[in-house]
């Protein structure tokens, strides 16, 4: 009769260790989604700027906010002096994320 109580004990705390197990593993899970969906935000936010910037250097304007993209360009002043260029920084905001360009384009790109 008393082999009954520990093999039941042993049952018992077995089925604690898995449930602890698993409550973990799940909080792992979780994070791991959420750093995939901010490192996936902190990509598309680098590629929208990189293509603002191939817009603005091969003269066309920047493209469009939309309701989760919000883009900013802006002069810089410091910088080398190019004639008939000038330094900008793209700062694009996407999902969350933020991305930020620096670069030459055209003079008459922008006002």
């Amino acid at each position: 009769m008393r082999h009954r109580g520990l093999i039941m004990l042993d049952a018992v705390a077995g089925l604690l260790l898995i449930a602890t197990l698993s409550i973990a593993m799940l909080g792992a899970i979780k994070q791991y989604r959420m750093a995939e969906a901010r490192i996936a935000a902190e990509r598309a936010a680098m590629a929208i700027a990189e293509t603002t910037m191939l817009h603005l250097q091969s003269g066309q304007p920047a493209p469009e906010d939309d309701a989760v993209t919000r883009i900013e360009v802006s002069a810089l002043q410091e910088g080398h002096v190019l004639p008939g260029k000038r330094w900008v920084r793209v700062t694009v905001r996407h999902a969350g994320a933020t991305a930020a360009l620096t670069g030459v384009v055209l003079r008459e790109v922008l006002p």
